[in-house]
């Protein structure tokens, strides 16, 4: 009926395929290999990270690769005026050496914002898996 809610749709791996240059050569295509993490998750669901408020950087990290499986390429986090500041990139060496360093003092430090007094967090991080590209929910940092 019209006021029936729809089921969400539920994010599945599949193949992307994408033409770069689709003026000069639109028959070429390329293809894409997309993970969805977790299987069949929708757009409601998130994924929930439990850390104590003292983890360091390559905690997460290592987090994420020893319990799900994951590589972090990439950590932002949005400033109070919607600017997203990048606290880690896989691919950006100058940023290998905030990984000692405390996930909660990088983020007052990009951001200026004190995490620390929140019971969570949602910062953006980018996923791969065995190098193909990942999708999922948006993760959600808990702090115990």
């Amino acid at each position: 009926s019209f006021f029936e809610p729809l089921t969400p749709i539920e994010i599945v791996d599949h193949i992307e395929k994408h033409c770069p240059d689709p003026t000069n050569h639109p028959e070429y295509e390329e293809e894409e290999q997309i993970v969805a993490f977790p299987p069949k998750h929708t757009i409601w669901d998130k994924l929930n990270v439990k850390i104590s408020s003292g983890c360091t950087l390559q905690e997460l990290v290592d987090h994420f690769k020893n319990e799900q499986g994951l590589v972090v390429d990439g950590i932002s986090a949005s400033t109070p005026d919607g600017k997203a500041m990048l606290v880690y990139a896989a691919f950006m060496k100058n940023t290998h050496d905030r990984l000692p360093r405390k996930f909660a003092d990088l983020i007052k430090e990009r951001t200026g914002e004190d995490i620390t007094t929140k019971k969570y967090y949602l910062p953006c991080i980018n996923f791969s898996k065995d190098l193909d590209s990942v999708v999922s929910p948006p993760v959600v940092l808990r702090f115990n």
